[in-house]
């Protein structure tokens, strides 16, 4: 089998979480997409990749957060003070 499939555990160890946090994504429906196999919950790697893919957050430098924040307070300012 060329993508070899990992269980809760297995999963859990690679991205140094708790099981009990996979079985919590996967009842909020906010985990990696899961195969079921009668009572086995099984999990591809690639569709874990897209998952972490998806977390991504871009990076953001503070003088670029502050100019954010200062141009966010002028708005404001600039619709209540109108």
């Amino acid at each position: 089998m060329k993508n070899k499939l990992l269980n809760t555990n297995q999963l859990a160890k690679v991205l140094g979480i708790a099981s009990k946090t996979l079985s919590a994504y996967r009842r909020d429906g906010t985990g990696p997409e899961y195969i079921k196999l009668g009572h086995l919950v099984r999990y591809q790697m690639e569709d874990v990749q897209a998952w972490l893919e998806e977390k991504k957050k871009p990076v953001i430098s503070l003088q670029e957060l502050k100019r954010e924040r200062t141009k966010n307070a002028m708005a404001v300012l600039q619709k209540n003070f109108r």
